[in-house]
């Protein structure tokens, strides 16, 4: 997957509009209203004024890290050397994939804020549930796919897939290019320096 349609996954990753369907279990709102409900407060924030570029950052990132199940996307995207990684190395794979949605997505959702998006289908099976969306706006709709897990009566979002690519499956291609050439190591020192940069800019994730 390209550099740009990766960003435009990111940039994507928390529209929807409405639809809802039966929830999992009682007092837990539906994968549906999940996506919607997260739409709606990205959009409140960015449209409210009386909130300077900083304030609005900072509240996106909380937003974020609400919505996104982090391990396991790290998980999935390490596949077998999450296996064999320590405790400190997880905790730098987490940050590291959380710190990058975020900072990609503060930057590029301005340019769709303005555009309206649909839920299109919500398919749940026990605790894992998928809902698809379309952006729509200039040129052809968008197709955004959320897979979402059930932890505590709560949805999460761990993959978001854009005309079928996943963050996912993208990330393990980067972290496997990188742990083939250089080793677990130097897979460690590029998130390292990865996150020192992004905290560089905008500090730690809330």
């Amino acid at each position: 997957m390209s550099v740009k349609l990766t960003t435009l996954v990111f940039t994507v990753a928390l529209w929807a509009l409405a639809s809802m369907q039966p929830s999992l279990a009682k007092n837990s709102i539906s994968p549906s209203d999940t996506i919607k409900t997260t739409t709606q407060l990205a959009l409140s924030i960015l449209q409210n004024i009386s909130l300077n570029q900083q304030q609005q950052w900072s509240e996106i990132g909380q937003l974020i890290d609400r919505s996104f199940d982090f391990r396991s996307m790290s998980q999935s995207a390490l596949s077998e050397d999450w296996k064999v990684a320590n405790g400190e190395e997880r905790k730098l794979f987490v940050d590291y994939l959380a710190q990058y949605l975020e900072d990609t997505y503060r930057r590029k959702f301005r340019r769709y804020k303005q555009q309206s998006s649909i839920i299109t289908s919500e398919q749940i099976r026990k605790d894992r549930a998928i809902v698809e969306t379309r952006i729509l706006g200039d040129g052809r709709p968008i197709l955004v796919t959320y897979r979402l897990k059930n932890n505590d009566r709560k949805w999460y979002v761990y993959d978001v897939l854009i005309r079928g690519e996943s963050v996912v499956t993208e990330s393990r291609e980067l972290f496997d290019a990188i742990v083939k050439a250089e080793g677990l190591e130097g897979l460690k020192s590029d998130l390292e320096n990865r996150v020192k940069i992004y905290k560089s800019k905008y500090g730690d994730l809330p």
